[in-house]
């Protein structure tokens, strides 16, 4: 075949003809139901490996929960939860019996 040859800006030096020579011809193109139905294999795909490493994640914590670490740590943090509600309570209890005293004229300085 005697035709000329042209150049294609910036492809690495391959003549258009041999370019146009290796598209796929639309027969063998994939369908638009291929293409969903392959989309919906990866997205299952991703969606599956996302679910598996919550649910590894899930299962470390709650090992590491019920050893003896775990139910430290557990019982430090219910100490603390405690502790900071008798200190709040305390305190609720210390102003209402100042705002009362104030109000009743029985004490004009609050007890410590």
């Amino acid at each position: 075949m005697a035709c000329a040859a042209r150049w294609l800006p910036g492809a690495s030096r391959l003549p258009a003809v041999v370019v146009a020579e290796l598209r796929l011809p639309v027969q063998n193109a994939r369908t638009t139901d291929e293409d969903f139905l392959m989309i919906k294999r990866v997205f299952w795909l991703a969606a599956g490996a996302a679910i598996g490493v919550v649910a590894v994640r899930k299962v470390a914590a709650m090992r590491s929960a019920v050893g003896p670490e775990g139910l430290n740590r557990a019982v430090a943090q219910l100490t603390d939860s405690v502790a900071d509600f008798a200190d709040a309570l305390r305190q609720g209890m210390q102003e209402r019996e100042t705002d009362l005293r104030t109000a009743l004229g029985i004490d004009s300085e609050p007890r410590p």
